[in-house]
């Protein structure tokens, strides 16, 4: 199954709202879905900090940063 990372953080709205149709987009193109807090690592919140919320491959360096809406996630999920 094709792996998907969602950078997000405590207290981001943004990404609240972004991951409850984020979700179902994936659901739908059987893509897993693993939200990920940058906070928890250095390395995550400098290189997402000021991006978030940010939609990854979990095996390559392509993203999809914010603004984005259901279009470009739906095609962002189709191109793995």
């Amino acid at each position: 199954m094709k792996v998907m990372h969602f950078y997000t953080t405590e207290g981001c709205r943004l990404c609240d709202e972004a991951l409850q149709w984020v979700i179902p987009i994936m659901e739908r193109l059987s893509v897993k879905l693993e939200v990920i807090e940058i906070m928890d690592e250095a390395s995550l919140e400098k290189a997402y900090g000021e991006r978030i919320p940010v939609l990854a491959w979990s095996h390559g360096a392509e993203s999809l940063d914010w603004p984005f809406d259901r279009a470009a996630v739906y095609r962002f999920g189709m191109h793995s």
